[in-house]
This record gives C-alpha cells, structure tokens and sequence, in this order.
C-alpha cells in the first residue's frame, strides 16, 4: 500500500534556534589522552511517522534535535594502547507500533565502546567492544540493546609500499557479520592500485540485510 510522505521541520541556518554547537575539553596527563565532549544538533538519520486513517496510510518525516554527551580515554601500556568511549543522549529515539501509528518514540540511549591497539613492527591490530542501550518505550519493534565485537589488523611491507588489511565485525545479538579484506600498492608517490572485498551475511536485522551489497572492488588511483 503507498504512503503519501510530507515534510516535516527542516533545519534552517538563518534562524540561530535551529543551530548546532558543541564543546570539548581535552588533556595530556601521565601519558594518558582524555576529553569530555558536549553536542547539540541535530539527528543525522530522519525520523518518520506513519499513521492508518479513514483514507489510508499517512506519513510525516522529520528531523529532530539530538543532545550527546561523552567521554574518552586512550592510556599506552608498553606496546598496547587501551582505549574506552562513553555516550549519552537523552533524546534518542526508538521505533514502536500500535493498531494505527508506527512512530519514534522519545528514550535515552547509552553507548561503551572498549579497546585495544597493538603495533609490532610492520604489522597493527585493533580489537574492540561496542554496547548500546536503548531505554524502554511502549510497544517497542527495535532491541533494547546491541553488541559487536570487531577484530582488524594491517601488515606494511616493501618499506610500505604494499599494505595488506582486514577488518571482521560481529554481531553478538542478532549474529550477523561483516568481512573487508584490502590490499593497496604504491607505485610512486603518485600512482596507487587498490582491491578487495567487502562481504554481508548473517541474519537480516543485522548485516544480512545488506547481502545483496557484498562487492569485490578494484581501482586505480593517481594523486597530484
């Protein structure tokens, strides 16, 4: 069945109300890297609201203000650098449904982020540790909480003329995956050929929804 979408608020730089801003402090301390970060703005994802009436279904898409509110640190420790990320948003937005109205409903969100980096030579590995919560709204269609996990690494050769990465993501509550593996070679400080693949699977409220999307890609570059 169709539905008629109109228009709803749009940003509007000349009025100072619909203004984005943002404030972060950081420091240097003992080796350690931290910041607090404070952002108002806007939702970089339009939100939509649905609605079945007497002549059928209607709908609306805005966009809506966002608040965050985070932190992060980064302390070496020998080879390995740990790092952590904290968010808050106190008007995050999470789908629900009822007998005549799919809609976004107002709900906070908090977001951990944990991990590591390693450098040995000519080879890097990252490893990290993504949460989201989602806080409870009436008649919810979206999960109240997601975790991923991702494993990547790069190996330099030829004095870094060659670059080999690969990246894999999974994740832990609808189990679906994400693989990228890359290779670049540098003939000169110009001249640059790049392949790889990028590959969905899993399950279809996770990365299996964008299978038809999996790709092997290839391209050559010139830089001036």
């Amino acid at each position: 069945m169709p539905v008629n979408i109109k228009h709803g608020h749009e940003p509007n730089w000349r009025n100072p109300s619909d203004w984005s801003g943002g404030l972060r402090w950081g420091s240097h301390w003992l080796g350690i890297d931290s910041t607090v970060n404070l952002w108002h703005g806007w939702q970089d994802v339009d939100s939509y609201w649905i609605r079945l009436n007497s002549t059928g279904l209607e709908g609306e898409r805005r966009v809506q203000r966002r608040t965050l509110i985070g932190g992060s640190l980064a302390a070496p420790v020998g080879q390995v650098t740990l790092k952590s990320e904290l968010g808050y948003s106190p008007d995050a937005t999470r789908y629900r449904l009822d007998t005549t109205k799919f809609a976004p409903g107002k709900t906070e969100e908090k977001q951990l982020l944990i991990g590591l980096d390693y450098l040995t030579g000519d080879w890097f590995f990252n490893a990290q540790y993504y949460n989201r919560w989602l806080g409870d709204v009436d008649n919810a269609i979206e999960p109240s909480r997601r975790q991923l996990v991702s494993l990547g690494s790069r190996r330099a050769m030829l004095q870094g003329q060659l670059n080999l990465t690969g990246f894999v993501v999974h994740d832990l509550e609808n189990h679906g995956q994400y693989l990228s593996l890359g290779l670049s070679y540098d003939f000169d400080e110009h001249w640059q050929i790049r392949t790889g693949i990028d590959n969905f699977s899993g399950h279809q409220d996770s990365f299996g929804w964008f299978r038809e999307q999996s790709r092997w890609v290839s391209a050559l570059r010139y830089a001036f």
